[in-house]
């Protein structure tokens, strides 16, 4: 009977393989301006849910283009101007929450840097990202990739 792998064999297997190719920095960022990476990442997380990653890459463009573009800027802005740049990746309403629920955590909490949250261990880190729904599985591995952290760390 097989068993699930722990959490030690799935680190494990993450450190050998970041040993022999390592860091694959994975994620297309298109539009990174140093500090901004970590925003780009985390709202195309949440863009390409339920979508093809096309529709969410022009809803960033939207964003970019619009001038919405970091956390401080999604919490600012009106929900319709929000609407209206991320429509092309669908469930737009919803997806306005999430992007807007998740900044404006950011901003109230870590200072609108996304470098303050992830500064937290691992553990600490879940909890603090476990305030949003189903986001969080794919924001969280997104992100923990962003930061060059496993997901799988205790």
């Amino acid at each position: 009977m097989e068993s699930s792998p722990t959490t030690k064999t799935l680190l494990d297997v993450y450190d050998r393989l970041l040993k022999k190719i390592g860091q694959r920095n994975w994620w297309p960022v298109r539009y990174d301006s140093g500090s901004d990476v970590g925003f780009e990442i985390s709202a195309g997380a949440i863009l390409v849910q339920n979508t093809s990653w096309s529709n969410a890459a022009r809803a960033l463009a939207n964003l970019h283009t619009a001038g919405i573009w970091g956390y401080a800027a999604i919490h600012a802005a009106p929900e319709a101007n929000l609407i209206r740049a991320i429509r092309s990746s669908g469930y737009y309403n919803t997806k306005t929450k999430k992007l807007k629920a998740f900044a404006k955590a950011l901003v109230e909490n870590y200072a609108g840097d996304d470098a303050n949250l992830f500064s937290h261990d691992l553990p600490e880190l879940r909890t603090h990202l476990s305030i949003f729904t189903e986001s969080v599985k794919r924001l969280r591995t997104i992100s923990f990739s962003a930061q060059q952290k496993s997901p799988y760390s205790s």
